[in-house]
């Protein structure tokens, strides 16, 4: 087929000139607007805006007859442009069978997926389709979809993300645990060590204690080992606090320090490891052990994903009927963190990402396989039929 016949793709090239970052003067809301009103042509979907907050923005709800069975979602959102770009990272520009723009792997083409698989239907019964903003951010439109899911709708059996995954499914990814960490120690003289409780080597080792219970806990079969990095390290004599209440560090060689800070980034393999428990964990250990008190602040504490192969063999069917090959799982263990593990955590069912082909996600020179969006819009046309499909 060629490119003038590939109708999904000509629906991503509207998608990608239409800027969706979030930034000075941007964000979703033209192109929510122009997914609203393709999506309200459809008489058999009713359509409708979520706003978020006073700020304009809105997700675009759309529904068919019956509880829900299956739900598709897709986020509007794009990360700013980057230096490096060859060409109008807007306008897009077709090379063979690549097509470059910002956005176009990761999630435009993915969308127009969606959105064109629906033009296929006649009609459905129990489809749920979101798309959403702000997932590079801070998640603002998924968590507020979930805080106003009314639960008396029914929960889906299987809901689907069109995360770039180079039509491999996605079914697993680590958790994000980020504390910020404050240790509070004693200070004396370094002739003594004895005379005080050195905050610095109290905070390094109690992190490090920790990084080796990671290491030697029992991987798991998809996400491996769970994993901590040491993002920032400051510390010495407490001086006080300056007019904003930041603690000033003060560095003298012959004494002990009493202060030291951090942050730390986990990235956990179980919905079991979260951010509480950590942090407790090393706040009784810095007392027990080092004589020292620690002050922990969660800044982000999401959990895990992981959807058991077994329960998502519709979606392996529909990738070895259209495409002609066996489905391949991608490795959650070297994958990001994807919202809808928040849909798992909510309702407590099968989460999968799938989307087309392409590569430099979050990089210049963003591109995704024009021929793979046909495929994939094809793969979500069988699911949606088998969940969704009427006699």
């Amino acid at each position: 087929m060629s490119i003038k016949q590939n109708s999904t793709f000509m629906l991503l090239q509207n998608l990608v000139a239409i800027p969706s970052f979030v930034g000075e003067n941007a964000d979703e809301r033209q192109l929510a607007e122009f997914v609203y009103q393709y999506l309200v042509k459809f008489k058999f979907l009713k359509v409708q805006k979520q706003p978020i907050g006073n700020s304009g923005r809105f997700n675009v709800i759309a529904t068919t007859p019956g509880k829900p069975r299956l739900f598709l979602g897709g986020h509007l959102d794009t990360v700013p442009r980057q230096e490096g770009w060859q060409g109008d990272p807007i306008a897009g520009r077709i090379e063979g069978t690549r097509f470059y723009g910002l956005g176009a792997y990761d999630m435009k083409g993915g969308c127009a997926a969606i959105m064109d698989a629906i033009s296929l239907l006649q009609k459905a019964e129990g489809l749920f389709v979101l798309f959403y903003c702000d997932e590079e951010y801070d998640f603002a439109g998924m968590k507020k979809f979930l805080a106003e899911y009314p639960e008396e709708n029914g929960i889906p059996e299987l809901a689907m993300i069109a995360e770039p995954s180079d039509l491999e499914i996605w079914n697993a990814h680590r958790g994000i645990v980020e504390i910020h960490l404050q240790m509070f120690g004693k200070t004396g003289h370094a002739k003594n060590p004895k005379e005080g409780n050195n905050a610095i080597d109290a905070l390094y080792q109690t992190i490090d204690f920790l990084r080796t219970e990671f290491e030697e806990a029992t991987p798991h079969q998809t996400l491996g080992l769970t994993t901590l990095n040491l993002s920032s390290l400051h510390g010495g004599i407490n001086k006080g606090t300056d007019s904003g209440g930041k603690i000033k560090i003060g560095q003298q060689g012959n004494m002990i320090a009493d202060y030291a800070e951090c942050v730390i980034d986990i990235r956990t393999n179980s919905p079991d490891i979260n951010g509480k428990i950590l942090a407790a964990k090393m706040v009784a250990l810095a007392q027990t052990r080092f004589g020292c008190r620690l002050e922990t602040k969660i800044a982000h504490d999401f959990g895990a994903l992981y959807t058991a192969p077994e329960k998502i063999q519709v979606v392996e069917k529909a990738i070895a009927t259209i495409s002609g090959k066996n489905a391949q799982y991608a490795d959650g263990a070297d994958k990001g963190f994807g919202d809808g593990q928040f849909l798992q955590e909510k309702f407590g069912i099968p989460v999968v990402n799938l989307g087309p082909l392409g590569d430099n996600a979050h990089k210049p020179n963003e591109w995704v396989d024009i021929d793979s969006l046909e495929v994939t819009r094809d793969i979500y046309s069988a699911i949606i039929q088998h969940y969704c499909g009427t006699p």
